[in-house]
């Protein structure tokens, strides 16, 4: 499995290491032990899952873009629909 530095996550979505790692830290919650890393440095790696799950927290241009990429993906190649999603629960 690939890992991203928290520069590089940044760099992807054209926005500052600060900027990603404030809303990092406010939207902790969001990301999945499969999803997000802590290095022996303290420095967050993320997964390539954990690139897609920024872009749903990211208002840059970029994060925009690859969460309406996304979800156009999603409903294109599924039956699955969010009304399922809630019926399940």
């Amino acid at each position: 499995m690939n890992k991203y530095t928290e520069q590089e996550a940044a760099d992807f979505y054209e926005i500052t290491r600060e900027t990603l790692l404030k809303k990092v830290v406010l939207y902790r919650k969001k990301f999945s032990s499969e999803q997000i890393f802590e290095s022996q440095s303290g420095e967050w790696l993320f997964s390539e899952s954990g690139l897609w799950i920024l872009s749903t927290i990211l208002s840059s241009p970029k994060a925009i873009q690859v969460h309406i990429e996304l979800i156009r993906t999603v409903v294109k190649e599924s039956d699955f629909s969010i009304f399922d999603l809630l019926e399940s629960r």
